[in-house]
């Protein structure tokens, strides 16, 4: 079995190695968005690779300068709640709620988001007071079953296409658990950001979504396996050489650990 690894120096966590170029991609991409020329990026690589780790230090990067991130996860067993991994981009990034507003608080800046983008219908209204969870509205103004996903398609992409709001990051991990009618969201999100101040990251074991590759705006990035070198770099608070003498592995551990990861 591969050696285990002793408790890390405090530093360690913060070690970010061998991501200098995707690093700068995503930086890039940034800039454009920030200028009006918004972007989708789907992430790929194994597990293991390090599209988490990527994701979380570009998001720190972006807050550093005063850019809103609004990052979610899909869950393996994220096909028993629909649509919740979207909802909540949804409710942060357009509606700049979070779970502490109470419900009317909350009906109010849906309402007067809709108001902004010209959308402020009761059918609008309760439709996204049902999806967020928020106090019991006029049931009859709801739109039908039959109207609905189309209604919601159409309010997504015209929150998405908002004039007056901020430079945004929107980033979605494991999209490879994504339920379907997220994706089916998500694809709408996708198409919208274009000219805006958006930038949607997406990171996954699996391809891009086939929807997306016709997209002019969006792009792909795959992640390969660290060299040794970088590995190396990346074990330094373990090495023979650590200050810490109670992290240090036996000779040979961090050749075996290395051999073993693939570079993962």
């Amino acid at each position: 079995a591969a050696p285990s690894l002793p408790a890390a120096p405090s530093d360690v966590a913060t070690r970010f190695v061998g991501r200098g170029a995707e690093m700068d991609r995503l930086l890039q991409l940034l800039g454009l968005a920030r200028q009006g020329g918004g972007m989708v990026l789907s992430i790929t690589g194994e597990a293991g690779a390090g599209k988490s780790r990527l994701c979380a230090e570009f998001a720190a990067r972006c807050r550093a300068q005063g850019v809103a991130v609004h990052r979610v996860r899909a869950a393996a067993h994220g096909q028993v709640v629909p649509m919740a991994p979207v909802l909540e981009l949804l409710r942060a990034a357009c509606f700049g709620l979070d779970h502490a507003a109470s419900a009317p608080a909350a009906r109010r800046a849906v309402e007067a988001v809709l108001a902004r983008i010209g959308r402020l219908e009761p059918a609008n209204v309760e439709l996204f007071g049902e999806l967020l969870g928020l106090a019991e509205g006029d049931a009859d103004a709801r739109p039908s079953a039959h109207a609905r996903p189309a209604r919601l398609q159409a309010l997504v992409e015209a929150l998405v296409r908002d004039p007056q709001a901020p430079c945004r990051v929107l980033i979605v991990e494991d999209l490879h658990w994504l339920d379907r009618p997220s994706q089916v969201l998500l694809n709408v999100i996708a198409a919208a950001v274009a000219g805006t101040r958006t930038l949607l990251v997406c990171n996954s074991r699996t391809s891009p979504p086939p929807e997306w590759v016709p997209l002019a705006h969006s792009t792909h990035l795959s992640l390969g396996a660290l060299s040794a070198a970088q590995l190396r770099e990346l074990l330094a608070p373990w090495s023979r050489k650590a200050a810490d003498r109670s992290a240090r592995l036996p000779d040979g551990a961090i050749d075996r650990l290395i051999e073993r990861s693939h570079g993962n």
